[in-house]
């Protein structure tokens, strides 16, 4: 090493390292595997089963009380290599006989976003944000705000409205003022390009927010999503390349679904923000990672204003079981009673989707995407705690992990077991964490494994919830739903009772289908149809330009089409409703609307009375045509003053006078015989016409 302290490792003769420095390399190990995010889980849970889950869910304290050794491992009371020896032994005893133990089955995430949680350049997202990580780059476990690469999908994104703002933050006050700078500039030199549809830029720039919150080590604005998206995006150049040497490449596909899904995201979070500044919840905004190129877009990624710092966001641990061992769901522990009942309408439905599954090539979640969207249609909808559904226990244990782990972001949200609203598709790697494992406490493995491992827990005593769209639809889980249901194990009646509780026949319902549809979900090939779409539906279009996505992403997708849905319809409804309240009301609610609507009613009665009169009129003058007498009737008009003479004896038309001050009166010289715009003028002036025609033709 060239300056600092220089470390001989060879110092002793015996060649073995000297002691002092061994301790500091194991110090200096464990403190590094006590930052990994899935030690972090570990240590809860452990800890979890070590103070009981009823307590643990009620206590406000923090780790205090239990060691890190105990945990799995920690710096302190480290015991030597034979007092190691005996707790691992005990701990092995304790595990076969009285410990309880809880397991945990996640969907992983990268190892670079691993990295960046322990580093703390970065924190996991939670369901609000929906964009994909980049596989690969300098942006690598990052969200990139741009999801599209390519010119030609800017068009594709959905309208931004007027309204929508959103917050980016930049490295350095001189970055936000240049950016500044040039926002004012481009909304000034397009104000008026239809196609932008800057109209009210000025507006937008007053409006512009200054956010100094979190500086020195970020500088913010809030403004208009419209223009900064304009003059960001659609006036830049956006694409990625795979070889390019600028680092930017994410190794994902353009996306313009997962577009919308980000633009979404911001507007939602700016406008709930507005509404609720005093929110502990994490507000999505952008963040400018390159500190040079302020308006570059591709280096734009979505970030956390969180825990008095704004921070990049990268993929979570998405939970996918919770289970325990001996440990007990106590009495009136049960599911709630609206989600008995959605777990029941979720059986029900599934039925459905099998019965006919194999005539369509749509996947899972296109099926269960227009499932939902009947279900709006009929009035059926289905609120989310913020934890998602669950037993009270499970919801508790799921909420302390992640106020917990909020540093790191690693949790943000409950279990997909007990996700009988839009169950998802069954995705192909795992990883299951427990201290129950031989050597390292966590593995990955792929669905089969995971079957396989999970059916040699249930035999250990092991208990856990399954998804009833696993048993009935995907490969293998039957088989450890049949192993769950045979299990003696202490409490395993209890929790069979809570989570499939047999008043409800549900066991039954899944014996029956099972039966029916013994292969379960099994669509037909060919390429997914856009039939049943109408409007808007990101995930077939991502499906039909040969997308690869998890079962997450699918999922992902489907969830905006959704909210665009049921957006879409409240509108019409809101309408609907607008366009039939009854008179009454409406002037009840705005007293200058009715008296408008009440005058353009009685003109329209007096136009309707004219025109009947005038109609009539005309066929009295065809009448006297056909007979000869046409001259008669024209006389009777110019008489009555009500049609003009020839036009060389009309007089010249006059000057109207002007009663305004500072305004020149009005010396137009329209002709008196000129069309009317309305209906009822432009009549007028055909049935004068036609008189005159027939006058001069006499003459």
């Amino acid at each position: 090493m060239n300056g600092g302290t220089t470390l001989n490792i060879n110092a002793r003769k015996d060649g073995k390292l000297d002691p002092e420095l061994a301790k500091k390399i194991d110090r200096w190990l464990i403190s590094f595997r006590r930052l990994d995010p899935r030690y972090k889980i570990l240590k809860f849970f452990n800890q979890v089963a070590s103070e009981g889950a009823d307590d643990f869910v009620d206590d406000d304290t923090g780790d205090e009380g239990i060691t890190d050794w105990e945990l799995g491992g920690g710096e302190e009371e480290m015991p030597d290599k034979r007092e190691s020896v005996l707790v691992r032994l005990k701990k092995k005893i304790g595990n076969l006989f009285d410990k309880s133990s809880i397991l945990t089955v996640w969907r992983p995430c990268s190892n670079d976003a691993m990295r960046k949680m322990m580093e703390g350049t970065g924190v996991g997202k939670g369901l609000d944000i929906k964009g994909k990580s980049a596989k690969k780059g300098i942006l690598s476990a990052f969200v990139p705000f741009l999801q599209i690469s390519e010119e030609m999908d800017k068009a594709k994104i959905m309208p931004i409205a007027y309204s929508s703002r959103l917050r980016v933050y930049y490295h350095s006050e001189a970055a936000r003022k240049e950016v500044v700078k040039r926002m004012r500039n481009f909304a000034k030199f397009h104000e008026d390009s239809e196609d932008l549809d800057l109209a009210s830029a000025s507006d937008q720039i007053e409006e512009m927010e200054m956010l100094d919150k979190f500086a020195p080590e970020s500088y913010g604005i809030e403004l208009g999503m419209r223009l900064f998206w304009t003059a960001v995006v659609v006036a830049q150049n956006i694409t990625r390349t795979d070889d390019s040497t600028d680092g930017t490449a994410t190794g994902r596909a353009s996306s313009p679904g997962f577009q919308d899904a980000n633009n979404d995201t911001l507007k939602k979070a700016t406008k709930a923000a507005a509404s609720n500044p005093n929110s502990s919840a994490p507000i999505p905004v952008l963040l400018q990672y390159d500190k040079e190129k302020a308006m570059r877009p591709q280096t734009l990624l979505i970030a956390y204003e969180e825990n008095g710092n704004v921070i990049p966001v990268v993929s979570d641990f998405d939970c996918f079981l919770l289970g325990w061992r001996r440990e007990a769901l106590w009495f009136g522990c049960n599911l709630p009673r609206e989600q008995e009942d959605l777990m029941m309408w979720e059986v029900d439905k599934i039925e459905e989707v099998l019965s006919d599954c194999h005539m369509s090539p749509d996947p899972w979640t296109i099926r269960w995407l227009d499932i939902k969207k009947d279900a709006h249609q009929a009035g059926i909808n289905f609120d989310s705690p913020p934890y998602g559904y669950g037993d009270p226990k499970s919801y508790g244990i799921m909420e302390k992990a992640a106020s917990r782990m909020k540093d790191t972001g690693a949790v943000r949200h409950g279990s997909e077991c007990f996700n009988y609203g839009f169950p998802q598709e069954i995705d192909e790697d795992f990883l299951l964490v427990s201290d129950t494992l031989d050597g390292v406490p966590w593995r990955y493995l792929d669905v089969e494994q995971l079957q396989s491992l999970l059916i040699e827990k249930l035999q250990e005593g092991f208990v856990f919830p399954l998804n009833p769209k696993w048993i009935l639809c995907d490969p293998g889980w039957k088989d450890v739903y049949d192993t769950l249901m045979q299990s003696d194990a202490l409490y395993a009646d209890t929790c069979r009772d809570v989570w499939y509780p047999t008043s409800l026949g549900i066991r039954q319902r899944i014996e029956t289908i099972c039966q029916k549809h013994p292969r379960g979900f099994q669509r037909a090939s060919g390429k997914v149809s856009f039939i049943a779409s109408k409007g808007y539906s990101p995930l077939r279009q991502a499906l039909d330009g040969g997308a690869e996505m998890s079962g997450n992403a699918y999922f992902e997708l489907a969830e905006l089409e959704l909210e665009n849905y049921y957006s879409r319809k409240n509108t019409l409804s809101r309408q609907i409703a607008l366009a039939t309240e009854p008179d009454e009301s409406e002037e009840k609610d705005d007293d200058k609307a009715s008296a408008s609507r009440a005058k353009r009613l009685e003109l329209y009665r007096r136009d309707k009375k004219e025109l009947v009169k005038m109609r009539k009129e005309a066929e009295d003058i065809i009448e006297l045509k056909n007979s000869g007498h046409i001259s008669e009737v024209i006389d009777r008009e110019v008489t009555a003053g009500r049609m003009p003479g020839i036009q060389s004896e009309r007089p010249a038309a006059k000057p109207r006078s002007s009663n305004l001050k500072g305004r020149q009166p009005n010396h137009s010289t329209r002709s008196p015989n000129r069309p009317s715009k309305s209906p009822l003028g432009r009549g007028k002036a055909k049935l004068l016409g036609f008189l005159r025609t027939h006058k001069e033709d006499e003459e």
